[in-house]
């Protein structure tokens, strides 16, 4: 009952079968066991960042924002973790906070294209610049070539853009 390798053991099989609230509470039992083992705390804070994802698309975006800051806790270089905080925030509104959360998730991983997508799109749709989605995006294409959905979005601001210094019909 007290055996840290069996909650942990126990709590990666429920992660398997989806029942990270079940697995959250055996990883942590196991971290109390062994509060400096590197790979529970890396196992509760993907089955932390895990439950935020699934809390953010059912639209739970405040116990979204808890369980990533949690796993953030567990785990403060989870480039992963930071990408789905931003993206809670951004829904909740908070978007300053949410850029600062993307930087630090691309600074971590800086061939993860997700957050650069994230931030270009929160930086164009959301807060209207331009010059700064498109240098976010041009990153993503740098890990992608072939990411359909910002070659799409690169193209129209291009050959679509009010300020002149941005058009460009050829690069479109």
């Amino acid at each position: 009952p007290n055996s840290a390798e069996a909650h942990n053991n126990l709590g990666r099989v429920l992660v398997l079968k989806g029942d990270l609230d079940q697995a959250i509470v055996h990883f942590q039992k196991a971290l109390e066991a062994v509060p400096d083992s590197a790979s529970v705390r890396a196992n509760l804070g993907q089955a932390l960042a895990s439950s935020g994802r699934v809390l953010t698309l059912k639209g739970s975006f405040d116990e979204a924002i808890q369980q990533f800051r949690s796993a953030l806790e567990a785990t403060p270089d989870s480039a992963e973790a930071h990408n789905g905080l931003a993206v809670a925030l951004v829904r909740k509104g908070r978007l300053d906070e949410a850029v600062v959360h993307f930087e630090k998730a691309v600074a971590l991983k800086p061939d993860f294209a997700e957050p650069y997508f994230n931030l270009g799109d929160t930086l164009f749709y959301l807060e209207g610049k331009a010059p700064e989605a498109l240098v976010a995006w041009r990153a993503v294409l740098r890990i992608d070539p072939d990411h359909v959905a910002v070659l799409n979005q690169t193209a129209w601001v291009l050959a679509t853009s009010p300020d002149a210094s941005l058009r460009d019909g050829a690069q479109a």
